[in-house]
């Protein structure tokens, strides 16, 4: 299926951002370097051995930085030698290294001693983590249950977003044209593609369910997590989708469901269902754009729109 089958998130065109499938490596990757939370105060305390001060950092972020300044200055090197094509492709995967510094803390050090924090905020914006910003215990090195893997998904996807590690993640449950077994559900002897099609539909609609149930644990978690004067569900807007429609057996690439869980910080109101026959998928990525605060007035490439959605407002 190319690189888009099992690639959701791109910079742009061939240079897609490769997923992480395996918990602890993006546990690792989140939490080995990054300051901790701080401590809770009062009450009692459900951790075992008593430690408040999280993971330790591994480097600094004056070494962090050396690094990121070395991998630069050997991309401009290589452009030197490179066509207008190559050469912009290097650019683009150079900002995305200088994105990663810019969000590294301007000074170094840890949060601790109490409420008030420590070290300075991320250079695009960041705020300080909440309350609900918590380190969470390390998943196991392998994690075989199916369900296991995907709460465990979960768990870091909020706890990422409530300490601001990021503000934008991407969740792939799994690729286009998946040939995915379902043991939780007893459904191996086919994957997930087969079933699309050489089936009476039973089965599809079993691993849809079974699918949405990790969805709605992901949106139970974010509700449950505090942010501000609200929860990081009231903060986020998540938007799910299949990259088929209503027929996937027939790959009609038309009338899809859309669910948008989440109040994107009071954009949306929520507990609504909306039909809006014959309108563009684009009209409401451009939407969710612009409700983001991005300064965008046209979305789309086949399908561009400059009509927007404020029907879902």
């Amino acid at each position: 299926m190319g690189t888009c089958g099992g690639n959701i998130a791109h910079r742009g065109p061939n240079n897609f951002l490769p997923p992480k499938r395996d918990a602890k490596a993006i546990f690792d990757a989140l939490f080995s370097g990054a300051p901790p939370p701080p401590p809770a105060t009062g009450g009692s305390s459900s951790t075992a051995g008593g430690s408040s001060t999280g993971v330790p950092s591994d480097i600094s972020f004056q070494a962090r930085r050396s690094v990121l300044d070395a991998v630069l200055e050997d991309a401009n090197r290589l452009k030197m030698n490179l066509g207008a094509e190559d050469s912009a492709r290097i650019d683009s995967h150079m900002e995305g290294i200088r994105a990663i510094e810019m969000r590294l803390p301007q000074v170094s050090g840890t949060m601790g001693g109490g409420s008030s924090g420590g070290s300075g905020s991320g250079g695009t914006g960041s705020t300080m983590p909440g309350a609900g910003c918590k380190t969470p215990e390390a998943p196991p090195m392998t994690i075989d249950d199916m369900t296991m893997r995907s709460q465990a998904m979960n768990k870091l996807i909020v706890a990422m977003l409530s300490c601001n590690l990021t503000r934008v993640y991407s969740h792939l449950w799994s690729g286009a044209r998946s040939d995915s077994t379902y043991p939780t559900l007893n459904l191996t002897a086919y994957g997930h593609h087969y079933y699309t099609h050489g089936s009476d539909g039973t089965e599809p609609r079993s691993m849809e369910r079974y699918i949405m149930a990790q969805y709605a644990d992901l949106a139970k978690l974010m509700k449950a997590t505090p942010m501000g004067a609200g929860t990081v569900l009231d903060n986020t807007l998540i938007y799910g989708i299949s990259e088929q429609g209503t027929d996937p057996k027939q790959h009609l690439m038309k009338d899809y469901h859309v669910l948008l869980m989440g109040k994107a910080g009071g954009r949306l109101p929520g507990n609504r269902h909306i039909r809006l026959p014959g309108r563009k998928l684009t009209e409401l990525m451009l939407t969710m754009q612009q409700m983001m605060g991005m300064t965008v007035t046209s979305y789309g490439s086949w399908d561009k729109t400059s009509k927007t959605m404020p029907e879902i407002m």
